[in-house]
């Protein structure tokens, strides 16, 4: 069934209170059910062109008067339009349409020629006008019936912005005004017209405030605040907050004449940094509201089971309200419970017949809620001690898994070239294998350390066994075939000779950097060289005082060092001997450190150059 809605600001739309669909144009359905009226009626579209003719005769085979009440009786019983009215006026509406569907029938009689009498006819429009009235208040409180909440609802506020509400008032000043509106009796309850009435009034106070704010005159600063509201009222202040915020919303509005109405950059971030303040506490109050809401509801719940007392299980309660909205949106079981043991406090306290018995409620409220405290202390200390336990014996399967597979690698994997993914198949035929509870980030890491330990043992093997058959300058040609035919060299599982021969490379040139660093080791360990060449340093300047010079010549000390007597001291360490294929290398290693040694000793003052010129010269030197 179709319905016409005219709205408060006289607008006219269209709405099948069966399937709910609403359409602003006439469906196509009335549109054909109306020119079928109206041309079986036999007059134009124009309902206010009624033509009159008494005098006319009319062809009695042409529009026979009683066919057309038939059909158009008929066409009424097939699809029925009924007009529903959101002003007060209601009734009135109803009048002028009966009788203007009255004056539509008369017309007709005249033209065609019935001649009733003005008794008969106004009998039968008050006969008509009640059947119309019923019949149409029934199919009024039909369809308001079918209403949904949100229609109901916003012919409530249309309601309301017609009678001019002042939002500024209160709901008992203001209720006398639309008492008598049937769109107020549409709403069920008083504390939903209330809430309705509380909605309209924040958004009419909103507007009008907004409205003035336009209109006045701004500051600079009160410019700026708008601006704010504006680009960032939507955003999420946790994201304003961070320290590039500022600068991104400045780089991107920074050529708004909004934004530079305020020529000072730290006023703006001032104020930037007071809006996300702003904007943070605005968000604790509406958390705060929707929790408050939440626990009303949940109260107004509870108030609607029978039966609730201070003696009442939580456990009886709950299954009786578990498919309610308003117990599922309380997100977990103990909040409910909490809420629950808090409206049998505040129930008890409210039924309370006197001091003492208020006392003796929240005395118990407090024993209570003590005990709850204390269970819930256990709980936790419970909970945390699993946790642990849980923890503990992770920690130690974790640590047995990787013994474990340790040894199973141990004993299955003999190779340094296979893969996780290669042996895993040959690994799961051990019955070992199924006790390993690790993951398979684990598994790798510890196979890859398997086969890495196993191609460093094989290297260094590998690595003594050329220190036992070679020098340092022995090229690979010379050694490559007892390198191949050991077994040793067979381990390292090379895939070619020009592998075996880059590993050979390699291991001699880390070979020739290790005894070079080793050989500058020994001179620097070795005290002979050391105590050697601060004699000579010392002898050289006692000869050049005597000769009445100042220091002696660069080079001098030369005379004095025997270098064949370092060398001999030096071939007593295997650090020395082990670079002799570099005899030439290592002589200049040698006087290099020598020459540095010299400078060194040169330099010092108040030590053993100083002491050996005061001996030399017949003085006296205190040992502290």
């Amino acid at each position: 069934m179709w319905a016409i809605v005219l709205t408060s600001r006289d607008h006219e739309y269209f709405i099948n209170l069966t399937t709910h669909e609403a359409a602003w144009e006439m469906p196509d359905d009335i549109a054909e059910l109306v020119g079928q009226i109206m041309a079986g009626a036999g007059y134009d579209t124009d309902e206010n062109e009624i033509v009159e003719d008494d005098g006319e005769e009319v062809n009695d085979n042409s529009h026979p008067l009683s066919s057309q009440i038939n059909q158009y009786d008929e066409l009424q019983d097939e699809k029925e339009v009924v007009r529903v009215y959101e002003s007060s006026s209601a009734s009135l509406a109803e009048m002028e349409a009966h009788v203007r569907q009255q004056e539509l029938e008369h017309g007709f009689e005249k033209k065609h020629g019935v001649g009733n009498s003005s008794k008969r006819h106004a009998d039968q429009m008050q006969q008509n006008g009640s059947q119309s009235d019923s019949k149409k208040k029934s199919k009024k409180v039909e369809s308001e019936g079918e209403l949904t909440n949100a229609e109901k609802q916003a012919m409530f506020m249309d309601m309301l912005e017609e009678v001019e509400t002042n939002p500024f008032s209160t709901w008992e000043k203001e209720l006398d005004q639309f008492t008598d509106d049937p769109r107020y009796v549409q709403i069920p309850t008083a504390k939903l017209r209330k809430n309705y009435f509380e909605t309209y009034c924040k958004n009419k106070a909103a507007q009008i405030h907004k409205q003035r704010s336009a209109n006045e005159i701004k500051t600079p600063k009160e410019t700026f605040r708008a601006f704010l509201d504006d680009v960032l009222g939507t955003a999420d202040w946790r994201k304003l907050g961070s320290l590039s915020a500022y600068d991104d919303f400045s780089r991107k509005w920074k050529r708004d004449p909004r934004f530079t109405v305020i020529s000072d950059d730290r006023d703006r971030k001032a104020m930037f940094k007071e809006f996300v303040t702003r904007m943070k506490a605005a968000e604790g109050e509406r958390k705060r509201a929707e929790k408050q809401q939440i626990q009303d509801n949940f109260f107004e719940l509870l108030r609607s089971v029978e039966g609730i007392n201070n003696e009442s299980r939580w456990r009886d309660v709950q299954r009786k309200i578990d498919r309610d909205k308003r117990y599922n949106v309380i997100p977990t079981p103990i909040q409910r419970e909490d809420l629950f043991r808090e409206f049998l406090k505040i129930s008890a306290l409210e039924k309370a017949s006197s001091e003492a018995e208020r006392k003796e409620i929240e005395r118990k409220a407090r024993e209570v809620e003590s005990l709850r405290q204390r269970e819930e202390t256990v709980r936790k200390q419970k909970t945390n001690l699993a946790r642990e336990v849980r923890k503990s014996q992770f920690i130690m399967k974790s640590s047995e898994s990787v013994d474990l597979l340790k040894n199973l690698l141990v004993d299955l994997i003999k190779s340094h070239k296979t893969t996780l993914k290669d042996s895993v198949t040959y690994l799961a035929t051990d019955a070992r294998f199924d006790q390993i509870m690790l993951s398979e980030h684990e598994l790798e890491e510890l196979f890859k350390e398997h086969t890495t330990n196993i191609f460093k043992k094989r290297l260094t093997a590998w690595h003594n066994f050329i220190n036992e058959i070679t020098l340092i300058i022995t090229p690979f040609e010379d050694v490559s075939e007892i390198l191949l035919k050991d077994p040793r060299t067979s381990r390292l599982e090379c895939t070619s000779e020009d592998e075996l021969a880059r590993l050979y490379k390699e291991y001699q040139t880390e070979r020739e950097q290790k005894a070079r660093s080793e050989l500058e080791v020994c001179l620097k360990e070795n005290g002979f060289v050391r105590f050697h060449v601060k004699s000579a340093v010392g002898n050289c300047h006692v000869e050049a005082v005597e000769k009445g010079l100042k220091e002696a010549e660069p080079g001098a000390e030369w005379r004095l060092i025997g270098l064949d007597e370092v060398k001999s001291v030096l071939q007593e360490d295997k650090r020395y001997n082990d670079f002799e294929c570099f005899p030439a290398e290592r002589d200049r290693i040698v006087f290099s450190f020598m020459k540095q040694l010299i400078e060194e000793c040169r330099g010092e003052k108040g030590g053993v150059l100083d002491s050996i010129v005061a001996r030399n010269a017949g003085g006296h030197v205190e040992r502290k």
